[in-house]
């Protein structure tokens, strides 16, 4: 019997919505293939959105960290303004008046 040889093409071209309708694996399609029309995921669908919002939420939380990072520096000021003087300390601010 002689059969013939068949050459495997170079470049394989998948269609991704016949694929899903058929139930087929991405994963196990050749890496090199083409996918022809693609079907958008969330991030191609809402990108226009939430790049602006992954700015804003960034923003966002570096304005929190400031609040936070300067009501510690006023907390630490003001209990060391409470704490009680050394003698020396007060001696030297009653004669300045």
């Amino acid at each position: 019997m002689n059969l013939p040889v068949v050459s495997t093409p170079d470049h394989y071209y998948i269609n991704q919505e016949a694929a899903q309708y058929y139930h087929i694996n991405m994963s196990k399609v050749p890496r090199d293939a083409v996918v022809v029309k693609p079907t958008d995921n969330f991030w191609r669908q809402n990108r226009v959105v939430l790049i602006p919002a992954l700015l804003v939420v960034l923003a966002l939380l570096l304005v929190i960290i400031a609040i936070l990072h300067n009501q510690r520096r006023q907390k630490a000021f003001t209990t060391e303004l409470k704490a009680p003087k050394p003698k020396h300390l007060k001696q030297w601010s009653s004669m300045m008046i």
